[in-house]
């Protein structure tokens, strides 16, 4: 049995609901506004966004099993309890995102105020969006995809479609991904670790970092930092199972 993580469990969507319902109305102004402004520089955009991810991890009452990024390598596998060890991540890989696309809004309506349903990207309606990234594969350290296969990957954001654009099209990514049905317009969608949080920024020299972490991600990356420092992790032996105690989650000692 695959390890779960609680911050991806059903009752992780009630917390988001009250986030994004504070901050529907500023949304669909923000939607407005970014209608007819100029475009924003990449490493703009990419502060935008990162800050908002980094406010949705904060808000959201979880335990993570893993503790650094060689946590989420296919070669280290984790059991929960008795079950059969297995990687945390079904896929982790280094791509290049290659469009932003608008998914799907989650509204609310009065006769049922605890029940979310599926509308329009658009719809003012909407308390939270959420996008959809095109990754084309340049690596799969799980080898699972091939190099130059396409996955889609869903992102829950506040931004405004044109901001993730912005910020992420044409950037190189480590994504660390899950397939757990968790956008229900489209049960297919990969989701990024943490809620998103994990989205890594591949720089120039190959490093690197993952600013939604915010001050956890020194922490992190102190293993491996770079694609250099990932890929030699990847190649060493499958590592010995850790052990998760389910009632905490949490890695045992």
């Amino acid at each position: 049995m695959k390890p779960k993580r609680l911050n991806m469990a059903a009752g992780a969507v009630g917390v988001l609901i009250s986030l994004f319902v504070v901050t529907a109305c500023s949304d669909v102004s923000l939607q407005s506004q970014h209608a007819n402004a100029e475009p924003l520089s990449q490493s703009t955009a990419q502060a935008q966004v990162f800050a908002n991810l980094a406010q949705r991890r904060e808000s959201v009452d979880a335990l993570y099993i893993e503790d650094t990024l060689t946590d989420l390598l296919p070669n280290q596998t984790f059991s929960v309890g008795d079950g059969a060890p297995a990687p945390l991540m079904d896929e982790v890989i280094v791509g290049t995102i290659t469009a932003v696309e608008p998914g799907a809004g989650y509204a609310t309506s009065a006769d049922d105020p605890d029940t979310q349903h599926i509308v329009d990207y658009n719809d003012p309606d909407a308390l939270w969006r959420a996008v959809v990234l095109h990754v084309s594969v340049v690596r799969s350290l799980s080898g699972t995809s091939s190099p130059g296969s396409e996955l889609q990957v869903g992102l829950a954001t506040e931004e405004p479609l044109e901001v993730v654009q912005s910020a992420f099209v044409g950037q190189r990514v480590l994504l660390p991904l899950d397939r757990r049905g968790f956008f229900r317009f489209n049960k297919s969608l990969y989701v990024i670790a943490q809620s998103g949080a994990l989205l890594g920024v591949v720089r120039d020299d190959d490093s690197v970092s993952m600013p939604a972490l915010g001050k956890d991600e020194a922490d992190f990356l102190s293993e491996v930092d770079t694609l250099r420092e990932i890929n030699a992790e990847n190649k060493q032996p499958d590592l010995e199972p850790v052990i998760v105690d389910p009632t905490t989650n949490q890695q045992v000692e």
